[in-house]
This record gives structure tokens, sequence and C-alpha cells, in this order.
């Protein structure tokens, strides 16, 4: 899960995070410096969200951090103090610092829907359908395969359909 580094150009762009040994660069890479050895983590990515996240150990406590939102606290400025980071381009794995931005939960919604095309406001005749394939005994998951959909959101839409009948 790591390698050690030898090669100076990662250190370049390089800066300590909030997590003491812990350095991130410009690339988005996480580095390690323990006992005068810097090392180069390779974290998995969370296959329940598509994120790079890892664990980091300092002073015997566990950290569960996301690691584009360390680069972007690391390098930068939210003098807004908006509470999201976007990925730009809408590849979770790329968390270079140029491909990183704060956001509000609203522009974060926005920028997926109008930027990206991922979000999609869905029509009457959509929701009407789903409900009657839920109501024939479609699994929600089947739902949103149909829809491009996450089950969650099938289910979100059905809900707010049957409190307006």
């Amino acid at each position: 899960m790591f390698e050690i580094v030898e090669n100076i150009s990662y250190i370049d762009s390089m800066k300590e995070t909030k997590y003491a040994g812990y350095f991130v660069n410009e690339s988005g890479e996480l580095f390690s410096k323990k006992q005068n050895s810097l090392k180069k983590l390779n974290p998995p990515i969370d296959n329940n969200n598509g994120y790079i996240k890892t664990s980091l150990i300092v002073d015997g406590v566990y950290h569960n951090v996301r690691l584009h939102r360390l680069v972007a606290e690391t390098f930068i400025p939210n003098p807004e103090n908006k509470p999201m980071v976007n990925h730009k381009n809408g590849d979770k794995t790329d968390n270079r610092v140029e491909n990183l931005e704060w956001v509000t939960a609203a522009e974060n919604i926005e920028h997926a829907r109008n930027v990206l095309g991922v979000l999609k406001k869905r029509s009457h005749k959509d929701i009407e359908e789903m409900v009657y394939m839920r109501n024939l005994g479609y699994t929600l998951k089947a739902i949103g395969d149909r829809f491009n959909m996450t089950p969650q959101s099938v289910r979100g839409h059905i809900i707010n359909y049957n409190k307006k009948i």
C-alpha cells in the first residue's frame, strides 16, 4: 500500500496536512513521513461511493479522511466556509488541486445537473411510471436501472409523489 519516495519532484508541491506527519501534493497524492522516511501512500477507492479514502493515525488516534477533502483543506482557501468539495470534472479519483473547489450543497447539485448532466429533473410522466412500476412489484433497483438513478433517488421520488396525492 506504499512506496518509498526517492524522486525529488514529489516534494516540490508538497504541504503537511492538519494531521502531523502526513503530506499531500498538488497532484492529489498522499504521503507519510515517519522516522525520516517519506512514503507515498496509495489509499483504496471506497466501492460504495467512488471516493478515495483512508485512515490516518496520529498519536494512536485513527482519523478517517477522504483524500479530496484533505487536498482542498491543505491547498485551497475557503473564506466563505463552504462545506463541500466538488470535483470539477466529475471524476471522484482525480484529486488534483486544479480539479477541486469549495461549494455549497446547492452549488454541488447545480454543477452535477448543469455541467456533468448527472442529475436530471424528472418529468411528471417519468415519476408516474416509477410509481406504476413499483406498484407492479418492481424493485427500487430495477426502476433505478430503467431511469439511470439510484434506488434511493427512486424511493424519494415515489414518496414525494405519494405525498401530493
